[in-house]
């Protein structure tokens, strides 16, 4: 899945993950080593400084919302610590909600099963600046039509189901592997 997401080849990509598997492909499958003076990949956790300077560079960046692994004690896990989190460190989340203001966003992953710092920031984007283009969310199938509507008024966010019925999620990979080869196609 990691290979489909890096051949989309966005310039920021976010995350409430603090695991560590997307560098991990980086540096394993691409053979791609993420220290140096210039890594190929920038990853800003909400704790660092840096976010906007990452966020100009030529490189792509991918922002860790709720911490990483690496920094245990700035992982998010509860409502409080969001809360408290947003408190300390507002740009951050400034910059988050100015991503979700400015640029169309895929979440792949986020099932929208009550995680309150998404719905927060997803909330306050769609109430202060409406627009009639959505947000995407691959998700497998199974809501019920009101909850899909629900989500798509409340979050301006569209719902692209795939099946799942064994739970392996193969065709969320397959659906992934198509996107990625139609943005190729596009650019072309």
């Amino acid at each position: 899945m990691h290979k489909h997401i890096n051949l989309l080849d966005q310039p920021v990509l976010m995350t409430t993950n603090y695991d560590r598997l997307y560098e991990r492909y980086w540096e394993q499958e691409l053979n791609t080593p993420l220290t140096g003076p210039k890594p190929p990949l920038m990853v800003s956790t909400y704790v660092d400084n840096d976010v906007v300077d990452n966020l100009r560079s030529d490189r792509p960046l991918l922002l860790k919302l709720h911490g990483s692994v690496e920094k245990p004690r700035n992982l998010v896990l509860s409502r409080s610590q969001y809360s408290r989190a947003k408190f300390e460190y507002p740009n951050f989340f400034k910059v988050v909600s100015a991503l979700l203001l400015t640029r169309t966003v895929l979440f792949v992953g986020c099932g929208f099963n009550g995680d309150p710092d998404i719905e927060l920031l997803l909330e306050d984007s769609a109430f202060t600046a409406q627009s009639i283009a959505p947000h995407y969310a691959i998700t497998p199938k199974g809501r019920h039509d009101s909850e899909t509507r629900s989500i798509r008024k409340a979050f301006n966010v569209k719902l692209l189901e795939y099946d799942n019925e064994d739970g392996n999620h193969d065709e969320l990979t397959a659906r992934l592997a198509e996107l990625s080869r139609l943005v190729d196609d596009a650019r072309i």
